[in-house]
């Protein structure tokens, strides 16, 4: 994480953020088809212009540092690689999980998310950042839904705009969640904010966390529903930064969640768990 200078109306970054990518490569130092594949620039290249996509306020220039450690596969795996088969031949031991149809909370959650950090929400307001984490609890007949939203500082006019902000949040998260869930909800939105300290408001430069000492590496994120679900089946596998060729920690998990869904479309049983 960087360090930044966050306040109504005005934003700066310090300390840059600092992204390493890392991972291994077939081609790294080494040619093929009589060339010199460039692993680095494309990696580069190709993080910057997500980057610019997903976070536009991030200038890319200066906000960011892009560093990467590809190497090379052991020889075995890279053997294994080029292999020519049929089915690709799977690089690591591992298991994959998915379960179909999500619960209400379920939709709650994930696609509250999405409403959020959709462009047509963005430009209607424009404060609200990317860096938005939402934690559904049901108690009962009663979902209680906790969001943790960025703000971007330079697109506030004041104090009264950042919980006006707020209060929009709540707002459209209540009129989706009619659609969905038929008992009690409750939203609460930044709540370690402090009303009067302009210093304990969830303010950013860029709208994402990364900028202010918050750090963070693949294995903690979201399955690949784009959820944690701790009382459902699991794997600690992440998906995100693994070979979709044949590394089965994605592809078993990816796969999993495919068969799930469609024996619940073909079958219209209630609940599918898949190992």
């Amino acid at each position: 994480g960087g360090q930044s200078d966050a306040r109504i109306g005005h934003g700066e970054i310090l300390e840059p953020i600092y992204l390493l990518l890392v991972g291994r490569a077939v081609g790294v130092n080494s040619k093929i088809n009589k060339r010199f594949l460039p692993i680095g620039k494309l990696v580069i290249e190709t993080t910057k212009n997500w980057l610019q996509k997903d976070l536009p306020h991030l200038n890319i220039a200066h906000d960011i540092i892009i560093d990467y450690k590809v190497r090379s596969g052991s020889t075995d795996l890279v053997g294994n690689f080029e292999e020519s088969t049929e089915i690709p031949l799977a690089n690591d031991t591992s298991i994959g999980i998915g379960y179909a149809p999500l619960t209400k909370i379920e939709k709650l959650t994930y696609q509250t998310e999405r409403m959020l950090n959709d462009p047509a929400t963005k430009k209607k307001n424009p404060a609200i950042g990317e860096d938005i984490k939402i934690m559904g609890v049901r108690h009962k007949n009663k979902i209680d839904l906790t969001i943790a939203c960025a703000m971007i500082c330079t697109e506030l006019v004041d104090v009264d705009h950042y919980f006006a902000t707020k209060e929009e949040i709540q707002s459209l998260t209540l009129d989706l969640a009619a659609k969905i869930w038929d008992g009690d909800i409750s939203v609460d939105v930044n709540v370690a904010d402090v009303p009067g300290n302009e210093d304990c408001l969830y303010l950013t430069v860029t709208g994402t966390s990364a900028e202010q000492g918050d750090d963070g590496q693949v294995g903690r994120g979201n399955r690949t529903n784009g959820l944690i679900t701790p009382y459902r089946p699991m794997t600690l596998e992440a998906a995100a930064g693994k070979n979709p060729i044949s590394h089965v920690g994605k592809t078993y998990n990816i796969a999993a969640k495919k068969v799930c869904e469609e024996v619940v479309n073909e079958l219209s049983v209630e609940n599918v768990d898949c190992y």
